[in-house]
């Protein structure tokens, strides 16, 4: 059972008790005391959607730091080293890859290759993400039949019934520590998938509410002494309508949670809240580890010490054995690929003005073009709404094969036609053009709420209008146009949509929208009809009608080449992804910091050039004192020379002495014999 001093503590500090107990502690801790300790390790994933490995199949190559085969030795090393260990994945986790869209996901008849590498790794739990409703309730109960693991997921009810879907949390137990494992789902999924089969069947509530009524189960009623709580929410919900679905309140609220482990926002997060310590693996490419320490103290265990560590899967090298296992899957996805489906004689996106900034969100272009055209063709509606999803959305010049769809559309959508007014069609869009920032004096880009995300961003096809930035949000479009004519508000019209945006702003999201769906064809995904679009074609090439374009930027043209110029010969440096407004501020700051770098960069060139002009003067100084001494020694060299030469003329006179005394006394010697023999 947990000992909750902490509210003990609070408990006694009111009542005035606290006084009383210090000495029963105290009495309680002797020196002969002997505490019991047990480490309790945690491998945690979350969003990893549907990698099984690194091999990044729309590009055709292996990133090498990905996917579950990684995960797998992980998970391996971490169980040799710690003896209580548990896995537990966060949700998010069959869907995102060409080889789960395109080959598994939805079919009934299929065993999924992401459960068979979770079952191989022995999870031991999986929280319900958002994205595990993409396929409907049916193959959801599919998939959790085919589990060795239990999914969790506390807030999710029957309406009719009021049962939950599955279980709420679990219980794991190592020797005589019970460790209690809670898990929550986002509770936009309606927001979501709420068009998919069996998913309004069922009510997702508001994840701190649940979550403090089953902290309480676990604490009171199971004796939990580690309570890990997983939620497939982030922190923080930047397109949150209340807190419902914002992790952080849990941690804020509930500082008995011992460990609280977060995701669906991809990010990276380490840190403690309240006590409570928070992790979060950025997605497919990370993972998080806790390490726990449980002491017993008079027969009562609580945690002595945690800590999280992130892991990048990169460090690990994959697990062969999971590859095998999931080899067949691998094998069909590439197969899958090597089909040409059509020809493109030129990139389909406009080239960017600005390096980093795509220009198919500022202006209309062929690949939103194209897939609104798709959308029109398949249900016959008057309007299409599509959003960029990424900046590097592009269909280019050469071969393309499925690949180059996922590309351009990486999501499994499907399509909804629906009846709309003029009034609501027109609000839509103002929704949509929320995603720009208001123009104003200055500025020399355009600038992007950071809180819209790309994908929420709509374009349309089959009306033309005008954006008029310099507006606030909610009254910017103007000239509003169908079929040559001003539309009206009492006008209606049919609009063709993907499924998740009509559970989003349709009767059952935020209601902006009040039709219901009336294409009959709710399986075929937009991928695949953009793939036979373009198998009918062959040959595509970039087409753009331009029946959309943004206004009411009024900004100096000068200096916006100026700034232009700069970003792209990098002198200048503009503001990452998400981005206010380039503005004149903006521009004359870096312009004045540039210059006082040239400033202090010539400064200490002149500087450079002092000393060298000094190190010059040192040496010329140098090279005159050595020509001094070489003068000298050329003087005492010619004063030698002279000095040998007078020696060489004295040796001559010496030898010319010699000789003659030679001769002399060669006389003499004559002399004496001629007088001797006398």
């Amino acid at each position: 059972m947990k000992l909750h001093l902490k509210k003990i503590f609070n408990c006694l500090a009111i009542t005035g008790l606290i006084f009383i107990s210090v000495p029963i502690i105290a009495e309680e801790l002797t020196p002969n005391h002997v505490s019991e300790e047990i480490e309790i390790t945690v491998i945690a994933t979350s969003d990893m959607h549907g990698h099984l490995t690194g091999w990044k199949y729309e590009d055709n190559e292996d990133t090498k730091d990905a996917g579950f085969s990684r995960v797998a030795t992980l998970v391996s090393k971490t169980r040799a080293n710690h003896e209580n260990t548990l896995v537990i994945d966060n949700g998010d986790t069959i869907q995102g890859t060409i080889l789960t869209d395109e080959l598994f996901n939805g079919y009934m008849d299929k065993v999924h290759p992401i459960i068979e590498i979770m079952n191989y790794i022995d999870y031991d739990a999986m929280t319900l993400g958002n994205h595990e409703f993409n396929f409907g309730i049916p193959y959801l109960n599919k998939l959790k039949d085919a589990a060795k693991f239990p999914f969790l997921s506390a807030n999710i009810y029957d309406k009719e019934t009021g049962d939950h879907y599955v279980e709420p949390y679990i219980i794991k137990e190592f020797d005589d520590v019970k460790v209690g494992i809670l898990s929550l789902t986002i509770p936009s999924v309606p927001l979501y998938d709420g068009g998919k089969d069996g998913v309004l069947d069922y009510e997702y509530k508001h994840l701190t509410n649940e979550a403090q009524k089953y902290v309480e189960i676990l604490e009171t009623q199971e004796e939990a002494d580690l309570i890990i709580v997983a939620v497939h929410a982030g922190l923080d919900d930047p397109d949150a309508i209340d807190d419902s679905t914002e992790a952080r309140l849990i941690a804020e609220s509930y500082p008995n949670i011992d460990i609280l482990l977060v995701g669906h926002s991809h990010t990276t997060v380490n840190e403690v809240i309240n006590d409570v310590l928070v992790g979060q693996p950025s997605g497919h490419r990370e993972a998080v580890q806790f390490d726990i320490v449980m002491t017993k103290e008079n027969d009562e265990w609580s945690v002595s010490s945690k800590s999280a560590t992130i892991h990048k899967l990169s460090d690990f090298d994959p697990d062969l054995e999971a590859e095998k296992i999931i080899s067949y899957a691998d094998e069909e996805a590439k197969l899958f690929l090597t089909d040409t489906i059509g020809v493109v004689t030129d990139d389909f996106q406009p080239k960017n003005e600005i390096s980093g900034l795509a220009e198919g969100y500022l202006q209309d272009s062929a690949v939103i073009d194209l897939i609104n055209n798709v959308q029109l063709e398949a249900t016959g509606a008057d309007v299409s709404a599509v959003a960029l999803f990424s900046s590097y959305s592009d269909l280019k010049a050469g071969d393309i094969n499925y690949g180059d769809i996922f590309k351009i559309y990486k999501y499994p959508n499907t399509l909804v036609k629906v009846e709309v007014t003029g009034e609501e069609l027109k609000n839509y869009i103002e929704m949509s053009a929320n995603f720009y920032e208001q123009y104003e004096d200055g500025d020399l880009s355009i600038g992007f709420d950071p809180n819209i995300k790309t994908y929420n961003y709509d374009m349309f096809q089959g009306v033309d209008y005008k954006i008029d930035i310099s507006q606030p949000a909610g009254s910017r479009i103007v000239d509003l146009m169908h079929n040559g004519q001003p539309l009206k508000d009492d006008d209606i019209l049919t609009l063709a949509i993907n499924d998740y945006r009509y559970s989003g702003i349709g009767p059952t999201g935020i209601g902006l929208i009040s039709g219901e769906n009336i294409h009959h064809d709710s399986t075929t995904s937009l991928r695949s009809l953009i793939r036979e679009h373009i198998q009918q074609k062959g040959t595509i090439s970039p087409e753009v009608d331009n029946n959309w374009e943004i206004i009411g930027n009024n900004w100096d043209e000068d200096l916006r080449s100026i700034a232009i110029n700069g970003f792209t010969n990098g002198s200048l440096e503009y503001p990452g992804w998400p981005i206010s407004a380039f503005t004149e501020e903006d521009l004359l700051a870096q312009l004045i910091e540039n210059n006082a770098k040239l400033i202090a960069e010539n400064e200490e060139l002149s500087l450079e050039n002092s000393e060298l002009t000094l190190e010059n003067a040192e040496l010329i100084i140098e090279n005159a004192e050595l020509e001094t001494i070489n003068s000298n020694l050329l003087k005492s060299n010619q004063e030698l020379l002279e000095q040998n030469e007078i020696i060489d003329e004295s040796n001559t006179q010496l030898e010319t002495y010699n000789d003659e005394i030679g001769e002399l006394l060669a006389a003499m010697t004559e002399l004496l014999q001629d007088f001797n023999n006398r």
